[in-house]
């Protein structure tokens, strides 16, 4: 399993960004979910299973802080309302959130940063899923984690070994 998160800690006003890289347990994405913090333990979790992508950039002339990337994702919901995402990279994104839900459609707000690890899982990785933690709070509509992953994968697959 490859997952890649971001995490909005509410109590400490800052994210973290996390890379696992493992063969997993049947169910220990879940099993690790459970051992988030109280506030994410509160929270509605939510997964896609995304079958398509596209990815692209952009820039604007008046706004220098806009989103420069974004990866549109359709999928069906495993679980939670959305089925589909679009995820933007932002310079310098929201300070309070990760995204939020907008109906079947989950918008993620992540750091430049975050680009490269996304995109690297969702090109080269199959299947994918994305996993999400909204508050349950419906008066309060934000994302406190969100993630792109793989489901149990068998030893030694990746890139084959030249060197020999």
């Amino acid at each position: 399993m490859i997952n890649y998160g971001i995490d909005w800690n509410s109590k400490y006003k800052r994210t973290s960004t996390w890379l696992i890289s493992f063969v997993s347990q049947p169910g220990l994405l879940l099993k690790y979910i459970n051992y988030l913090p109280k506030t994410y333990s509160e929270g509605l979790m939510g997964v896609i299973n995304v079958t398509t992508y596209r990815v692209g950039t952009n820039r604007s002339r008046n706004n220098s802080n806009a989103h420069r990337y974004f990866l549109s994702l359709e999928g069906s919901a495993e679980s939670g309302p959305a089925n589909r995402a679009v995820i933007y990279f932002w310079p310098t994104k929201p300070a309070d959130t990760v995204g939020y839900i907008s109906g079947s459609l989950l918008v993620g707000m992540l750091d430049d940063s975050d680009f490269a690890g996304w995109y690297d899982i969702i090109r080269s990785e199959n299947p994918i899923k994305v996993s999400y933690v909204e508050n349950s709070d419906p008066a309060e509509n934000r994302v406190f984690h969100i993630g792109v992953g793989t489901t149990d994968e068998g030893v030694g697959e990746g890139p084959a070994d030249t060197s020999v």
